[in-house]
């Protein structure tokens, strides 16, 4: 199977150009996060991921859930989701419009992982190293993942930088099994 980012892309790259004609970033990203948080909802996730119950049904209830804070244009993207059963993607796409918000902000998103909690002032060098990289402003999102052992994951856009402990030891055993 494709990968979600593969699945997603041209969803949010579509949003993102009506969007963008319109003026209604701020909208479609708002529409976006409602969409993607009902997708994401454990119980929704298991109806829609339950080969018993409809495709009208599925839709019937997450409609539902929504109400009426949907206008016309995110009936149709919610009509198209569903048809290519692509309805489980929408938190990917929220992220990839996100993503593409920004860049046209002249704004770069930057994930940051550590194995331990980051402090602001931490979190304010890597932002600026990232500036210089990018020659854009950059928001730092930092996220605590243990299981990194020391170090950092910096994802911003498509760069990956793996400077923990576990990408280390994988690239070591990569190494000694070629």
């Amino acid at each position: 199977m494709a990968d979600a980012n593969t699945i997603a892309r041209p969803y949010a790259e579509a949003i993102f150009e009506l969007a963008q004609s319109k003026g209604t970033f701020a909208e479609w990203e708002d529409t976006l996060t409602l969409l993607a948080a009902i997708a994401e909802d454990p119980s929704m996730r298991r109806m829609l991921g339950n080969p018993k119950v409809s495709q009208e049904r599925q839709e019937e209830v997450f409609r539902s859930v929504a109400g009426d804070r949907l206008d016309a244009a995110s009936n149709r993207l919610l009509d198209t989701l569903f048809a290519n059963d692509r309805v489980a993607f929408l938190p990917d796409i929220l992220e990839i419009y996100r993503d593409l918000r920004r860049s046209a902000e002249g704004e770069v998103h930057a994930e940051v992982t550590a194995a331990a909690p980051l402090d602001e002032e931490a979190e304010k060098a890597i932002a600026s190293q990232l500036e210089k990289r990018f020659g854009k402003k950059v928001s730092v999102e930092s996220r605590v993942d243990e299981s990194l052992m020391a170090g950092l994951v910096i994802r911003a856009g498509d760069l990956v930088i793996d400077g923990s402990v576990r990408g280390g030891l994988e690239q070591l055993r990569n190494q000694l099994k070629a």
